[in-house]
């Protein structure tokens, strides 16, 4: 019976994570097909992007992954490791685009001017939460099978009295991102609101960070039933869990080729490709969509 909610579990990751990995390099290709989306915001969503690339392809490595498994197999260290590197900078790489809108709505075209500046800032940010967090799940050996691949495993933490630790160093980081995420957005809608500021760029990028902590939510419930009754998964609860986890790469990836910037450049290249080469395109700016602009 456990087997077989496992390998349930494994076909409905494998089958989001597929999807979103395809998905996720149409992005990224058209990211380098259409210069003219290089903007400073458009950046930071295909970093997003390749940050849930990574994910998906590390929740698919080949780690035989069973309840029975051994904790200490090469395999299940490394996607262990891969795992939570790439799940820390998702949420990190977030908070950085919910930020990002609150200071460009502030500072206009701070940002694009420094552009730079804040990439190796967010970069090296991004490097360095990552890392220390995921060296701090193998040296605390907190790492394990996690239903459908290793992960974080909350039956061998109970078992050495070890959750408590792993939440107050973990898990309120990630809801503390979560909640920053929720702070910025309110501020810039109600800035927004406030001074009559309708910018489609802002209301696109800012359904990134809510769409993260919707596919959160399951995730979340579920550590705190643990915490609260220390007691074996719901079935029902983990495949809510695992659903939505490996959704995220796909519902951001698809948001993105469907935004309005893409489609119209997709439309103009179609439209000039028997007399221009892409590099012709006419840049957004000057279309009736603006990237950077206030409308």
């Amino acid at each position: 019976m456990v087997l077989e909610y496992n390998d349930s579990l494994q076909i409905i990751l494998k089958i989001g994570t597929s999807i979103s990995i395809f998905f996720g390099i149409v992005d990224i290709f058209l990211y380098g097909v259409f210069p003219q989306n290089r903007s400073f915001s458009f950046t930071n969503i295909i970093i997003l992007a390749g940050i849930n690339l990574l994910y998906s392809i590390s929740t698919l490595l080949p780690a035989d992954v069973t309840l029975k498994q051994p904790e200490n197999t090469t395999w299940c260290q490394i996607q262990s490791f891969l795992v939570n590197f790439s799940h820390c900078a998702q949420y990190l790489q977030v908070s950085i685009i919910s930020y990002c809108i609150f200071i460009k709505l502030i500072t206009r075209n701070h940002l694009e001017k420094n552009a730079k500046i804040y990439r190796s800032i967010f970069f090296l940010l991004l490097l360095s939460f990552s890392l220390v967090f995921s060296i701090y799940i193998l040296l605390t050996k907190a790492h394990g099978t996690a239903h459908a691949f290793c992960w974080i495993n909350l039956y061998s933490l109970y078992q050495k009295n070890h959750i408590k630790k792993l939440i107050l160093n973990y898990y309120t980081t990630i809801w503390f991102l979560l909640f920053v995420n929720i702070f910025f957005i309110v501020k810039v809608k109600v800035m927004m609101k406030k001074n009559k500021i309708r910018n489609e760029m802002y209301e696109h990028l800012l359904k990134y960070p809510i769409i993260l902590i919707i596919l959160s939510l399951p995730g979340t419930f579920n550590m705190i039933y643990h915490i609260i009754y220390n007691q074996k998964d719901i079935e029902a609860m983990v495949f809510i869990q695992v659903i939505s986890e490996s959704c995220f790469g796909l519902v951001i990836n698809i948001y993105f080729i469907t935004s309005p910037w893409i489609k119209e450049n997709i439309k103009n290249a179609f439209k000039f490709q028997n007399n221009e080469s892409l590099d012709q395109i006419s840049p957004i700016r000057d279309s009736k969509f603006s990237v950077d602009d206030e409308k």
